[in-house]
């Protein structure tokens, strides 16, 4: 993927940056280093990247209130402290007050030190996924500087991510009030409006957020979805082409193409494109219908159903690590269980991205009486479950290096060298296994 544009706000997000390379590295047994997603010394870019990327799956709809009460632990903490607020609810600024902002080059010179600080904790907070600090930093700056558009920004980024999309709507509103000029870092607000079935607004503001940025594959991947829901199945066709000439290995846009292909009637080319969105995104359970879908229709109904048969499986695995990511984001008391059942769940569908970030929650989450040296042994013990020879031989790596003290850790490592026949890193393994066991008996 191309490296992320460097957006008007990013006075912000360069303290973010700086703020995450020149902090010291946090105690071990509270904050491990992250394993796959979330690494120190992270950018000013990167954090761009992470903030404009709120929307990874703009399909997923808004949860219905029943659902919500009845999901337990779910419905209550989401509505607690800092969670019970409402954008709505915050004090507002005049219509000019910030008309000027975004003429300067730092819009964070417009606030104080402390303030700064606070907003680039808040942004680092957000990185790591732990929205609800977010929310109390960026609730506590829009108190003292009213509609201050980066923390509106920030906000309704934060709320979409929580899939509140009604409150992420109302930030972005707000935000685009007082910075029109910056609509093409709101391609989240499409996503809140296409998630809340609202269409037609998603078409309008997605073709401002691509008239402000015509490169963006999100953007134009929302506009062609859009379409589609609209009924203008030849625009989406061809927004979706386009997102993949941009993107080559876009898995939605791919799996979405083979809809459309579908839906058009186009068998043969909606099981080409549904193969290699599968290939793609084996997780994701479109793929796997349209292909049994596909393949009945082209008379070869014994692999439909074998295909089918898969695809209610791999719905199934879909469907609980939504529920576990939507807990997972108000950070409940069994978060640490969550995080290792999602580990489970990625593992089971060799999905090795969201493996990593799943591991990076578990390293982040863990328990006082859970050691950095198992999670280290949990993530090679992962990767290798999932086939993925690269991810493993990091992860293995990674636990040579920050365990080295550790009895367990080189007796897994031996046999891990053991098992991708390494035999002089397995007597070396092996040999230090040894003298840390004989250290620890005598």
């Amino acid at each position: 993927m191309s490296a992320p544009r460097v957006i008007a706000w990013l006075g912000a997000l360069a303290v973010i940056g700086a703020g995450c390379s020149d902090a010291p590295a946090p105690p071990p047994q509270t904050k491990p280093v992250e394993i796959a997603s979330i690494q120190s010394g992270l950018t000013a870019e990167a954090a761009a990247q992470a903030l404009l990327a709120t929307a990874p799956d703009s399909t997923v709809a808004a949860p219905e209130p029943a659902a919500a009460a009845e999901s337990g632990p779910t419905a209550s903490w989401s509505r607690q402290g800092v969670f019970a607020r409402r954008p709505r609810d915050l004090p507002r600024a005049a219509a000019d007050a910030w008309k000027d902002l975004y003429a300067t080059k730092d819009q964070l010179s417009a606030i104080d030190e402390a303030q700064r600080k606070s907003f680039a904790a808040a942004g680092k907070a957000f990185v790591r996924r732990e929205f609800q600090e977010t929310l109390e930093r960026t609730y506590a700056l829009l108190e003292e500087r009213p509609d201050f558009p980066p923390a509106l920004l920030m906000l309704g980024a934060t709320y979409y991510k929580l899939r509140r999309y009604e409150d992420s709507v109302d930030a972005h509103e707000r935000f685009l009030a007082h910075a029109p000029s910056q609509v093409g870092t709101t391609q989240a607000l499409g996503h809140c409006y296409y998630g809340l079935g609202r269409y037609e607004q998603a078409l309008a503001h997605y073709e401002r957020v691509v008239e402000a940025n015509p490169t963006s594959p999100e953007a134009l991947r929302g506009l062609a979805l859009s379409k589609m829901r609209l009924g203008d199945l030849d625009g989406a066709l061809a927004g979706l082409r386009r997102v993949l000439q941009l993107e080559p290995d876009h898995a939605e846009a791919q799996s979405f193409l083979a809809q459309v292909l579908y839906d058009m009637g186009e068998s043969q080319g909606a099981l080409e494109a549904a193969q290699r969105a599968r290939v793609l995104a084996p997780a994701d359970p479109r793929p796997w219908y349209l292909i049994s879908q596909c393949l009945r229709e082209l008379g070869d109904d014994e692999s439909a159903d074998q295909v089918q048969a898969e695809w209610k499986e791999v719905a199934a695995v879909a469907e609980e690590t939504r529920s576990i990511e939507a807990r997972l984001a108000y950070r409940p008391p069994d978060s640490h269980a969550l995080a290792l059942r999602l580990v489970d769940l990625h593992t089971r569908m060799r999905d090795v991205r969201r493996l990593g970030e799943a591991l990076d929650m578990v390293a982040q989450l863990r328990p006082p009486g859970v050691s950095e040296v198992e999670v280290r042994i949990l993530a090679l013990d992962a990767f290798e479950r999932c086939g993925h020879r690269q991810a493993a031989e990091n992860a293995a790596k990674v636990l040579e290096q920050t365990c080295a003290g550790e009895v367990d850790a080189w007796k897994r490592l031996e046999q891990w060298y053991q098992s991708i026949g390494d035999p002089q890193g397995q007597i070396r393994a092996g040999e230090m296994w040894r003298r840390l066991n004989a250290g620890l008996n005598r």
